[in-house]
Parts: structure tokens; sequence; C-alpha cells
């Protein structure tokens, strides 16, 4: 669906969609499906700094690293909290 909005030209509704598919796989804890969404994110955010003016170009690179970030840690937590709850 994200990708979809994304080919529409609805960027801001692709990030709104998947910043509450990531909240919803957090508070659920399916940090395996917050890790995708969390790097799904990024790339979006990564597309959006090849098409921008320069000025905007270092916000969204910040915000591709973060992501990028946010994305390992929850890959990470996934086999944690898998391990701590069986």
């Amino acid at each position: 669906m994200d990708l979809a909005f994304h080919k529409a030209g609805k960027i801001s509704e692709a990030i709104k969609v998947l910043n509450q598919l990531t909240n919803n796989a957090i508070n659920e804890h399916r940090f395996n499906d917050a890790s995708y969404y969390s790097w799904i994110l990024s790339m979006q955010c990564l597309d959006l700094a090849r098409e921008s003016k320069a000025s905007k170009v270092e916000k969204y690179l910040v915000k591709f690293k973060d992501l990028q970030i946010k994305a390992d840690v929850y890959y990470a937590y996934h086999f944690i909290h898998r391990y701590i709850v069986s």
C-alpha cells in the first residue's frame, strides 16, 4: 500500500501509513515488522534526498541514518524479545 502511495506521488500519505504501521508493530511486540517498516521509511527518505533541492538533502540524509539505526535495533531486539518471552 505504501509503495502505491509513493508511486502515486502521495509521499506524505506513504510516510504516515508507514509510521502508523511501525508504531502498531512496536506496540504489538512485532519487532521484526517494526524493523522492516523502519527500513522502508529510511529508503523513502533516501529517495526524497535524491529528489530534493540541496537545502533539504541533509535533513533527509540525517533521517535516513536515524531510521537505518532504528531498523537495526528493532531487528536485533526481535531475537532478544523472542528469547526472553520463550
